[in-house]
């Protein structure tokens, strides 16, 4: 029996226990079907109410300790990584209540003579808000292979400030100070710098003083040093990315010196004292008055789950817990080994937090699906009637995470068949075999999410910059072909090239077509005159083209390169893969829309679906490439997987018409055979017996894919950096070639 249907069981046999008992029992029963589903050695889950006279629920599941097997404690303790930041933005908006700090003022104001300062990125037009909410432009310190070396190297130094911030020093911004959203550590490190200056004492210890000791928290402690007392044996991947080993911690002691996480983090703790802290902090006025709460918590765009967004030190996301649609504050956290998450559900009145020891296998969605389930169960059961059916002016972009895991849970409770989220349809074992192969294969990522809920997020090392996605532009650029289409700005895929390029009637002096440099007869000009845009996007457009793409690279100026190509044959009559076609299409791009292919992309597909960070290559004349060279993160290509799953709609939004979806997603000129029988409009098809589209993939050098299974909901990226790999290019086995059928088994059909 699956493990989420017997926990749906078990609620419903439990739904007759009165009171705080049930409430126990059914957070047991979610932690012990949850704790199996993602297999995490154990886990400790904890639910508690504003209200410090009301005891919290805690539920422990599964082992402290492989081998020996020894099971997990209730007051088990976990590093909470990143959750420390929601510590640390507490103590800044103290201050600014105080008076003593302000969100608007530079930081430079606090930190002019740090002898690192004039060497930050942006140091001259950060303001203390761009800390708070990651939006300072700052790299990541941790990005940094020289800053692992010294964790290798130096496991059980102490760091300071500058010893963390070298990795940065004279580094490129990521973006702007204000102008995008990255997450970064390097924000709270140099944030806890100017909190010492500006309180005139050591943070650990305002901290203590103004928010542990006032909300009781009695079981976190700082992390400095190897030696924690109760905490839990936690396991990671080895080496990868921190050079640790399997098991990190054994009985209580670390195998590094905690410290270096600092004001990035810095907390063991339990997850008790996780769900007193939400509560009290966002459910109350005992460490913020509201209008500082409201402040905390009107957040930005977040590059984290679909629709999260980043306040100070918090995440929000808008969720249903049955028919109560609320609000969730909270953060998660990540640590070598140990992964954490919490969040305060305002209508529910409760917050919810659970801790695991191992860093493998359990997705952000994942964390946030389990805090969801318990919260619905918490809810009081007027509030609680089973979920219904999105109204009309709710996005159908919304993300499908949204209430689905916490509308199961509440389905069982009512004795309704509960309802599967997107995580407890995915086939545990299937997704291990996934990640093992995409680590054989050597990825530098893998992310999967179903319905909109992350369920695979790895990063293979440490680099995080956007990875280049290879033929996988060619799709992005049909996306932007529809939106001209849309508008009206491009008639018809029919129109012809010479609609934007007259000159391409006349092929250049050395084409076949012009033997002896004769002027070209009527019947060749007509035969040039006939490609459109469809050929051009359907790989039959007949423009002579290698399989390598030596020539075009060697071109200063990649759409005259096209322009300027003989015909090899007749349109719409051959399929040959053709990159010379793309170039062309980006050339088209342009002169209907008055913007570089890539300018457009930003404001009319980037921007709307939250990606800040991109990149894209352009040659040497300034034309962005169409055959490939948009750079992006792996969550950030997912968007526009979830974006065409859904049908061209994003957030309420439509970006793109169903027309064009649905013409892109079938075969042009399946008459043709060969590669035209599986290809769309820069679009490759997965087609069963029958004809009918099974998934629909966009294809890149080196093994880099998009794949959209509409049936199943599922969005799978696997990605792989170019030139990292260039030695292994002509290694078969590492282009991953089985990743599609490997990804379809994640999600079983409906």
């Amino acid at each position: 029996m699956g493990t989420t249907l017997f926990a749906g069981l078990l609620s419903m046999a439990l739904a007759l226990l009165p009171g705080e008992a049930e409430r126990r029992a059914r957070l047991q029963a979610e932690l012990d079907a949850w704790r199996a589903e993602v297999k995490a050695p154990g886990a400790v889950a904890a639910v508690a109410w504003p209200d410090r006279e009301r005891e919290p629920l805690v539920a422990a599941s599964g082992l402290s300790r492989k081998v020996p097997a020894q099971p997990m404690p209730l007051d088990g303790r976990f590093f909470s990584g990143s959750i420390g930041k929601v510590v640390v933005a507490t103590v800044a908006l103290q201050l600014v209540q105080e008076g003593v700090v302000t969100l608007d003022a530079p930081i430079a104001a606090w930190l002019v003579d740090e002898e690192w300062f004039e060497r930050l990125p942006n140091h001259d037009t950060l303001r203390v808000r761009h800390l708070l909410n990651h939006t300072s432009g700052l790299p990541e310190y941790f990005d940094a292979p020289a800053a692992l070396a010294k964790l290798r190297d130096e496991p059980q130094v102490e760091w300071s400030v500058a010893d963390r911030l070298e990795f940065v020093l004279d580094r490129q911004p990521l973006f702007a100070a204000g102008e995008g959203w990255a997450y970064a550590d390097t924000n709270y490190i140099v944030l806890g710098a100017l909190l010492e200056a500006a309180s005139g004492g050591d943070f650990y210890a305002r901290a203590e003083r103004t928010v542990l000791d006032p909300l009781g928290l009695a079981e976190t402690t700082p992390s400095v040093g190897a030696r924690h007392l109760g905490l839990v044996s936690g396991y990671t991947t080895p080496g990868r990315p921190f050079p640790f080993p399997a098991e990190v911690a054994v009985d209580g002691v670390y195998c590094a010196n905690c410290q270096f996480e600092w004001t990035g983090g810095g907390y063991v703790t339990t997850p008790r004292d996780l769900a007193r802290l939400a509560a009290g902090l966002w459910g109350s006025d005992a460490l913020l008055p509201a209008e500082r709460r409201a402040e905390m918590t009107s957040g930005v765009a977040a590059k984290l789950t679909p629709g999260e967004r980043y306040g100070f030190g918090c995440t929000l996301r808008d969720v249903k817990l049955g028919a109560t649609a609320t609000r969730a504050i909270g953060h998660s956290g990540w640590f070598p080994g140990y992964l954490s998450d919490m969040a305060f559900y305002e209508a529910a009145g409760c917050a919810v937090a659970v801790q695991v020891n191992t860093d493998q296998g359990v997705g952000l969605g994942r964390l946030h699906a389990f805090l969801d389930r318990v919260a619905a169960a918490m809810v009081p059961e007027e509030a609680a009637a089973p979920a219904t059916p999105a109204a009309k002016d709710e996005s159908p972009s919304a993300p499908a995470a949204k209430g689905a895991a916490s509308g199961a849970a509440n389905g069982a409770a009512n004795g309704a068949a509960p309802a599967a989220s997107g995580a407890a349809r995915v086939d545990g074992a299937a997704l291990d075999t996934l990640r093992l192969r995409a680590l054989q294969a050597k990825s530098d990522a893998l992310w999967l999410q179903v319905d909109g809920e992350p369920v695979a997020a790895e990063y293979f090392n440490t680099e995080r910059a956007p990875i280049e996605l290879m033929s996988c532009t060619k799709s992005v650029i049909n996306l932007l072909v529809g939106m001209l289409i849309d508008d009206g700005k491009i008639a018809s895929v029919d129109a012809p090239v010479t609609t934007w390029f007259p000159e391409f009637v006349d092929a250049p002096a050395g084409a076949p077509e012009r033997a002896g440099g004769a002027k070209l007869d009527a019947a060749a000009r007509a035969q040039r005159e006939s490609v459109t845009l469809l050929h051009l996007l359907t790989h039959t457009s007949g423009l002579a083209a290698d399989a390598t793409t030596e020539k075009i690279y060697a071109s200063p100026d990649f759409v005259k390169f096209a322009v300027e190509s003989a015909l090899q044959t007749a349109p719409g009559t051959a399929f040959f893969y053709n990159n010379v076609a793309c170039n062309l299409v980006a050339g088209i791009i342009e002169k209907a829309s008055g913007m570089k292919a890539d300018d457009f992309a930003r404001e009319r597909l980037f921007d709307p679906l939250g990606i800040t960070e991109f990149g894209w290559t352009r040659d040497a004349t300034g034309n962005p490439h169409g055959m490939a060279g948009c750079q992006l993160h792996a969550e950030d290509l997912a968007r526009i997987g979830q974006l065409v799953l859904q049908r061209g709609v994003w957030e309420g939004e439509r970006l793109i018409s169903e027309a064009w979806l649905d013409a892109s997603m079938k075969p042009a000129f399946p008459q043709l055979g060969g590669g035209a029988a599986i290809c769309g409009r820069l679009w490759w098809l997965d087609l069963a017996p029958g004809g009918a589209v099974r998934a629909i993939r966009a294809d890149g050098f080196l093994g880099n894919y998009l794949v959209v299974v509409p049936s199943t909901g599922l969005v799978a990226v696997r990605q792989r950096r170019f030139p990292a790999h260039q030695a292994e290019m002509a290694e078969a086995k590492f282009n991953f070639t089985d990743f599609l059928s490997l990804a379809q088994k994640v999600v079983p059909a409906r």
